[in-house]
């Protein structure tokens, strides 16, 4: 990637309000695509501040002075996931609401966008019992609301609504036709800036995203992620993706050549048996398995997820050709559905399966040139289940980074699973500059031993020590974030799905 200046940011402490200033200088034209965009979020700069509350504020501010707005949210599977679904379309009423309270409503576009690609009839009707099911649970549970709030629900999921029907107060699923249902995702979390400056990376914009740096606060509150401002050519390439990645994934044009900016992107496949969309670009895992490939003397990777067969794959064949290459990776203790919901879902149990398989092959080929690691907090807390670590409260990774050898570096929207891999759109930066990614992988090892740093970090041991030391100590005592994973509750937990595609999960 060809870049005249690189940020890097860690937790929502410091991307947000460099967010905000961006937005607050732009001139002409902004462009954004996120999982989630919620007006709502509070305004954290002194800049920020100084004309409003939250982002709703912010837009009315900026359409006022007449800067134009392309905001796309991202849509989700209104029959597995129909609280976000509600919450796409909430966030656009709220967009729609700022611009109507500005001088210039016209300048909006906002769209909530469903990727195109749908599983094929004959897997819809195999699936209808599961379908019927998820349906009926979330008509009941619309259905036990006041009358007001159910219809105020209901306004807010339109394709929900076209999949049940009403019987006096009472919702309940459509006999036929079987559920659509949607395997990917729009997960991107970009925006760019009068097509000079690119705002790219794994946070989106709404309060439960907020987090700093001291993660100081209750476990499923706790955040930490990582986002760059970047400029230079590599922009031009992030604002013709997002002008045309809706007609790529609905299968309608061919995405763009490469211009420096890492893509995942799949596209439905009309009629036929299907489970999986058509991958069209894998930019980002063929990033990865470049520079693992190419890796001589460490890997440092932050992942909310290291469920991707292929990735593993390149890291053990890593450890074999180099036989002195060190690999830390930094996990959350566990997934969020897990640890905060404490689902035991099917997908829960089988992505937690992939997990500890990968989990148990690195520590197989590494031996003592591995670690894993899990950061808590340094406060007592200990629930009995997986929201809470060595005895203290989690700190929820996010983050999707991968450093190598001091030299290069990706910074994503993408875990590495084989949904972010393959099927999702989603969208990264690599960095080839060693000065600054040096400085970056200081900076990410800083931020979990609070500036204490225990010895040389491109090595394995030096980390383990520090875990293991810091898991003897009670958790106030504890002088850092950094403890040692435990895959054991993973591999517990787990369950292979023999059929079932890795992307699902």
């Amino acid at each position: 990637m060809e870049a005249e200046s690189v940020e890097f940011l860690l937790t929502a402490q410091e991307a947000y309000p460099a967010f905000e200033r961006l937005v607050l200088d732009a001139r002409r034209h902004v462009s954004i695509s996120m999982r989630m965009f919620d007006p709502a979020t509070k305004l954290k700069s002194d800049e920020g501040k100084a004309i409003g509350r939250d982002w709703a504020d912010l837009l009315t501010h900026k359409l006022d002075e007449g800067v134009r707005f392309t905001i796309v949210i991202s849509d989700f599977d209104p029959v597995a996931r129909p609280e976000l679904h509600r919450y796409s379309w909430e966030s656009r009423a709220a967009c729609l609401a700022a611009a109507a309270a500005s001088s210039n409503p016209g300048a909006l576009t906002v769209d909530v966008h469903m990727h195109k690609a749908q599983v094929g009839w004959a897997h819809r009707v195999m699936f209808m019992p599961v379908t019927r099911r998820k349906l009926r649970d979330e008509c009941n549970r619309l259905s036990g609301l006041e009358q007001e709030a159910c219809d105020t629900a209901l306004e807010h999921m339109p394709k929900f609504r076209r999949m049940v029907r009403k019987q006096g107060r009472k919702l309940f699923p459509r006999i036929w036709p079987p559920a659509p249902l949607i395997p990917a995702t729009h997960h991107q979390k970009m925006a760019v800036v009068d097509d000079e400056t690119l705002y790219i990376g794994g946070l989106d914009l709404n309060p439960r995203r907020y987090d700093d740096k001291a993660h100081d606060r209750a476990p499923e509150k706790t955040w930490h992620d990582v986002q760059a401002v970047v400029t230079g050519p590599v922009v031009r390439a992030a604002a013709r993706h997002l002008a045309e990645f809706r007609e790529v994934t609905a299968g309608d044009r061919a995405p763009s050549p490469f211009g420096g900016l890492l893509r995942t992107l799949s596209s439905d496949i009309p009629g036929g048996r299907r489970l999986a969309p058509r991958e069209i670009l894998s930019e980002i895992e063929e990033a990865h398995l470049r520079l693992i490939r190419t890796a001589r003397d460490y890997i440092y990777i932050e992942t909310q997820f290291l469920r991707s067969t292929p990735i593993t794959d390149a890291l053990v064949a890593a450890a074999e050709a180099m036989p002195e290459l060190q690999l830390v990776v930094m996990l959350p203790a566990a997934p969020e559905d897990v640890a905060f919901d404490r689902s035991d879902d099917v997908d829960a149990r089988y992505g937690e399966q992939l997990q500890s398989d990968a989990v148990e092959r690195l520590r197989e080929a590494y031996g003592e040139r591995v670690f894993f690691g899990s950061p808590a907090q340094t406060r007592p807390m200990d629930t009995g289940h997986r929201d809470s670590h060595y005895g203290a409260p989690i700190i929820y990774i996010h983050a999707k980074l991968i450093i190598v050898d001091g030299r290069a570096a990706v910074v994503s929207s993408a875990n590495l699973n084989g949904r972010s891999m393959r099927w999702d759109s989603e969208a990264g930066i690599e960095v080839a500059d060693p000065l600054l990614v040096a400085s970056f992988f200081e900076k990410c090892t800083k931020h979990w031993y609070s500036d204490s740093i225990p010895g040389n970090t491109a090595i394995a041991a030096t980390w383990s020590e520090a875990a293991q030391s810091n898991a003897r100590r009670n958790p106030e005592d504890r002088e850092h974030f950094v403890l040692p994973y435990a895959v054991e509750p993973a591999a517990e937990m787990g369950e292979p799905l023999p059929g079932v595609p890795e992307e699902m999960v």
